[in-house]
C-alpha cells in the first residue's frame, strides 16, 4: 500500500514520487514533529522517539502522529474504495502507539471513505509489528516446493 500515490509531486518515498508511505511513515512522524516544534529538540532522533513523546502526553508529538494517522486514513479510504475488502488490519510498529494513532486513523477513514463502505472495519493485528515477519513466514512455508 505504501507506493500509492498520495499527491503529484510529492515527497519521495523508495523513488516513487508522491508514494503514501512518504507520507505514513516513522520517518515522517519525526520530520513531522521536528516541523513543528521548530526543529528545537535535538534529542528527537526518529518516529519512535516521537512516539514515546506522545504516549507521555507530549502535544506536539500526539499532533505530529495524528497528522500521519489522518494520512494513512486517507490511504486506507482509497485502498477499500477500489478493492472492498471484509477488514483492513494494520501492522507494523506504530500500532504501539494505540489509540492515539488508530483512533485518528479510523476518523480520518470515515471522513473520506465512500458511503456504503464507512462501516468497513479497521483493526490493530493480533501480533503487534511482528504482524509481517509472522506472514511472511506463513506464505514461505506454504510456498516450498
Amino acid at each position: 500500500m505504501g507506493g500509492l500515490i498520495f499527491q503529484i509531486d510529492g515527497k519521495i518515498s523508495d523513488k516513487v514520487e508522491g508514494a503514501l508511505e512518504a507520507y505514513t511513515s516513522g520517518r515522517c512522524i519525526y520530520e513531522q514533529y521536528k516541523l513543528l516544534s521548530n526543529n528545537n529538540d535535538n534529542n528527537i532522533k526518529n518516529g519512535k522517539d516521537v512516539g514515546i513523546l506522545a504516549l507521555n502526553g507530549d502535544k506536539l508529538a500526539i499532533k505530529a502522529i495524528e497528522k500521519i494517522a489522518y494520512n494513512l486514513g486517507i490511504g486506507i479510504a482509497t485502498i477499500v474504495a477500489c478493492h472492498n475488502p471484509e477488514i483492513v488490519v494494520i501492522g507494523g510498529g506504530v500500532i504501539e502507539l494505540g489509540d492515539i494513532f488508530i483512533n485518528k486513523v479510523k476518523e480520518s477513514f470515515i471522513e473520506h471513505a465512500f458511503p456504503p463502505l464507512k462501516n468497513t472495519p479497521i483493526e490493530i493485528a493480533t501480533l503487534g509489528s511482528y504482524s509481517n515477519l509472522a506472514g511472511a513466514a506463513v506464505y514461505a512455508l506454504e510456498n516450498i516446493n
